[in-house]
């Protein structure tokens, strides 16, 4: 996300409107560190969100207590489908347990997340060596 700076920087040319060349400073941004849920009101569920190592405990903060008072079978359902986007699958949600625990289950996963027992990947999962040569 832009919002999240460092303080290193860097001299970088620019062409102005009159072709020449000018020197300036620019800030670096760090790309984010950290894939996490949250809440997205437009979109109606969690998405994948990144933040920078200063701001997504946070932000993971804030979808955790969102999520542990919930009682929107919609949106823990969201939740879920969040985890099995990025390849961590709940076999209570797929199994179709009450909605309480599966939220629980979640609640539990995003402590892992804040531990970081557990970190989601920001791109695609790649298969392992030894699963590619037994295909």
């Amino acid at each position: 996300m832009g919002r999240c700076r460092d303080d290193r920087r860097v001299r970088r040319r620019r062409r102005t409107t009159s072709g020449v060349d000018e020197l300036g400073l620019v800030r670096l941004w760090p790309f984010a560190t950290h894939v996490i849920p949250y809440f997205n009101i437009d979109a109606g569920g969690h998405v994948t969100t990144y933040r920078c190592e200063r701001r997504w405990l946070p932000s993971l903060l804030e979808t955790r207590t969102r999520l542990a008072s919930t009682e929107n079978e919609a949106e823990i359902a969201s939740a879920a489908a969040f985890f099995e986007r990025h390849g961590v699958i709940l076999h209570e949600f797929r199994r179709d347990d009450p909605a309480v625990v599966i939220r629980n289950m979640l609640v539990r996963m995003i402590d892992l997340l804040r531990s970081e027992a557990i970190r989601l990947s920001i791109g695609p999962l790649a298969r392992s060596m030894k699963c590619r040569a037994r295909l």
